[in-house]
């Protein structure tokens, strides 16, 4: 569909908590394309368990994926645009959850804060060789018929008690659809 507009698109599969396949990945876009611009690091991840009941393998994976990806992905941009002494974006989507902890998503959530710090470090590590690094960090999004639907949001939106908990939390009100698509 992206073609239609003129612009040339590549789809690549991996997994981003194999260092492997993020180190190919980055070269394939370069061979491609020349050169990587842009990233925006969206994988993610949860398991939803109480904390003493979270096994080390899921607990593993979540971090793998969220926040090793994110590292893995970030690094081997920044390795390029480095290389070619040239400014880049490196934009890291987070969540509210790096700041107001969920219960029962202790992975998830401790993702989301070290995602925050690796966010801080590499914007303070490469802005003075012209790299920008910043993350967007949504809660749950209001439609018009309630809670968007996404499968985190489906216990707040079965659970009006759980919702009543989540608006107590809100510091500027429930995110619309159309203000995170003008944030992108």
């Amino acid at each position: 569909m992206i073609e239609n507009w003129g612009v040339k698109s590549l789809l690549l599969q991996g997994d981003v908590s194999q260092e492997s396949d993020i180190v190919e990945m980055v070269n394939t876009v370069v061979k491609e394309f020349g050169s990587v611009d842009i990233l925006v690091n969206n994988a993610g991840i949860q398991t939803e368990s109480p904390s003493h009941e979270v096994t080390t393998a899921d607990f593993d994976r979540v971090i793998a994926v969220n926040l090793r990806g994110a590292y893995l992905c970030a690094r081997e941009t920044i390795k390029h645009l480095l290389s070619l002494n040239r400014s880049g974006v490196i934009i890291n989507i987070s969540n509210v959850h790096e700041i107001i902890p969920r219960p029962m998503y202790i992975s998830y959530s401790i993702s989301k804060g070290g995602m925050e710090n690796l966010t801080k470090i590499l914007a303070l590590e490469y802005a003075n060789r012209g790299i920008r690094v910043n993350a967007i960090g949504p809660g749950a999004t209001m439609s018009t018929t309630g809670y968007a639907y996404t499968p985190m949001n489906q216990d707040w939106i079965d659970d009006p008690k759980k919702g009543d908990v989540y608006d107590g939390l809100r510091l500027r009100g429930k995110s619309h659809p159309n203000g995170a698509c003008w944030l992108l």
